[in-house]
């Protein structure tokens, strides 16, 4: 059965491990997590060619598809006590995205030409419930975000005889052509609610690329990178943080780091590795994007009404918090001793630091 191929696996590394870390990269068949020159490494078969990564902050989560022989699984990994789940399952899993103000995932299926959205409300678990959203005829949806503020679903039609941008409301209408012009393979898509822009990858074959941004309404495009021959460049994924957009790299096996403000040709290298990293997301949380906004206003309380509970810690502001030393988790409820000695007794230094004797 494909959905027990995410079960729980042999994880070498203590839960108290990753807290700080601004990218994480997934590579074969790890996790590899970026925070100012450091790296740690998250190490299981479960993350083997993870990809379309998404962080949910609220959680402590990492989301990710993993693809089958048969089928596609969308994934979940709970950082703080390293569990792994099979959440949904599908044909041909194209991309998803989560809503984490209304607790909601919406994922594109290639198979069926489809969009689906469920509900998380009762946290991450399984679940065959599926909603349709919006099924096509010609189009094929691949990768797809959300603008939480205004309600838009937005996703790629990869279907390469008429490949476009698109977008509809939360419930399937006023559907729209926003790209239709000048694009070929759009192979990765990203919704930036602080600059109020869509970034987007296009894959276009024979050593040429190009990488996006436009408004919302698909207005005021920017060729923000983009190559014709002489290199390898080959984009497979993008994300955005607070100020940077991150790329894969396929052709090079390497992620770049460009700013998503500036237009420039100038790629800093992020970091180039032996096989070609499959996914990659930024820690960039739901508040930090919509504070400050004025579209987002309507949101903001939902987002402040869905207090953390901190049991071992303070909060700040009700959304964000600071554990005590010794715990960890979305609560602060998780101590960094749970599981960590094999044998012996765990204790925990000043600074919050496991160790076995």
């Amino acid at each position: 059965m494909s959905r027990m191929r995410c079960v729980l696996a042999i994880v070498v590394l203590s839960a108290a491990a990753v807290q700080s870390w601004d990218v994480a990269v997934a590579v074969q068949n790890r996790l590899e997590f970026y925070s100012d020159g450091d790296k740690i490494t998250v190490e299981s078969n479960v993350f083997r060619n993870a990809r379309a990564l998404t962080y949910d902050a609220a959680h402590e989560t990492i989301l990710f598809i993993k693809k089958h022989t048969d089928d596609a699984s969308i994934c979940s990994f709970e950082m703080s006590t390293q569990k792994h789940k099979v959440l949904i399952t599908g044909k041909d899993i194209g991309g998803f995205t989560i809503d984490p103000i209304r607790k909601l995932l919406y994922w594109t299926d290639i198979v069926e030409r489809s969009i689906f959205w469920t509900s998380f409300k009762q946290g991450y678990k399984e679940t065959d419930t599926k909603n349709l959203l919006i099924k096509m005829e010609d189009e094929i949806p691949g990768a797809i975000a959300l603008d939480i503020c205004k309600g838009y679903v937005y996703w790629t039609n990869t279907n390469l005889t008429r490949p476009t941008v698109e977008r509809a409301r939360f419930d399937g209408t006023e559907k729209e052509v926003l790209i239709n012009a000048s694009i070929q393979n759009p192979v990765s898509l990203a919704i930036d609610q602080q600059t109020k822009k869509m970034f987007w990858a296009d894959n276009m074959g024979n050593k040429k690329y190009r990488i996006f941004s436009s408004t919302l309404d698909g207005k005021n495009r920017t060729d923000l990178i983009s190559g014709d021959s002489g290199a390898d460049f080959a984009p497979n994924a993008l994300t955005i943080s607070k100020d940077l957009m991150y790329v894969i790299d396929g052709g090079t096996h390497a992620v770049w780091e460009h700013s998503k403000y500036q237009i420039t040709e100038s790629l800093k290298n992020f970091g180039y590795f032996t096989e070609v990293p499959s996914g990659i997301v930024a820690k960039y949380t739901t508040e930090e994007q919509i504070q400050d906004k004025e579209e987002c206003k309507a949101v903001m309380p939902l987002l402040h009404n869905d207090k953390i509970i901190c049991v071992h810690g303070d909060t700040a502001n009700g959304t964000s918090y600071s554990c005590a030393p010794g715990y960890i988790g979305e609560r602060c409820d998780v101590s960094v001793c749970q599981n960590y000695c094999i044998q012996g007794t765990c204790s925990v230094s000043e600074e919050g630091e496991p160790s076995c004797g």
